[in-house]
């Protein structure tokens, strides 16, 4: 049901070596209109990331040729990074990475955790890089059409045994209403949670009834 990485990645990772130097950096990410380059090793595993912010604080630190401004300041790694003329001196590392598998959810969160627009994908099994995903690819997802949505959680509500017709979903503009009735009280959180997993949904209004209260051993009708 969630949209997983794999199924909105570029194939075609942009991937530089340790030693590459500054102006081949800045060459590369023009020539390929990337946002953020992956550092890989001899067997393509990633080792780090530059990005397009790394390469534009080397140029723009005015304290980058400081020996001690920043002594004993979290941000002082960050000055010693704009001295570096290499991938390697530049790179953010360890790399923030994901698999194929990982979801666009997911995906998206690890952005925003660590500030960062771009991941490398990696296989799950050897760690090799086999694609990169950005927060254009990401933002692809959340302007599904409302019926491809729509249909989503169709087959959600089916996979979680709620007869057909029981609840009507409507979308409009990333917006699904959830009206109907439930056999079980327990059943509507459930539902609704479920509901918000959906690719595509930036919110969930919902309108369910019960014909059993579970919940507190009551029943009700209506």
């Amino acid at each position: 049901m969630w949209m997983k990485v794999g199924e909105v990645m570029s194939r075609c990772a942009v991937a530089v070596r340790p030693e590459t130097p500054f102006g081949e950096l800045i060459a590369t990410i023009r020539r390929f209109d990337a946002g953020a380059l992956t550092v890989v090793d001899d067997a393509r595993r990633p080792v780090g990331v530059v990005s397009e912010h790394d390469l534009l604080f080397h140029e723009t630190d005015p304290y980058r040729d400081a020996d001690d401004l920043f002594e004993g300041h979290a941000s002082y790694r960050d000055h010693l990074k704009a001295r570096g003329c290499t991938a390697r001196e530049l790179m953010t590392t360890p790399p923030i990475m994901v698999t194929r598998n990982t979801t666009v959810r997911e995906a998206a969160r690890m952005m925003a955790d660590h500030r960062v627009k771009h991941l490398p994908v990696v296989d799950t099994m050897t760690g090799v890089l086999v694609g990169a995903v950005s927060q254009r690819d990401l933002l692809k997802v959340f302007v599904r059409s409302a019926e491809a949505i729509r249909q989503d959680v169709g087959e959600l509500l089916r996979r979680l045994s709620v007869p057909d017709g029981d609840v009507v979903v409507e979308v409009l503009e990333g917006i699904a209403t959830v009206k109907g009735r439930l056999d079980r009280r327990s059943q509507v959180a459930a539902v609704v949670e479920s509901i918000r997993g959906v690719e595509g949904l930036i919110e969930v209004n919902a309108d369910l009834d019960f014909a059993t209260d579970d919940v507190t051993s009551g029943s009700r009708g209506g």
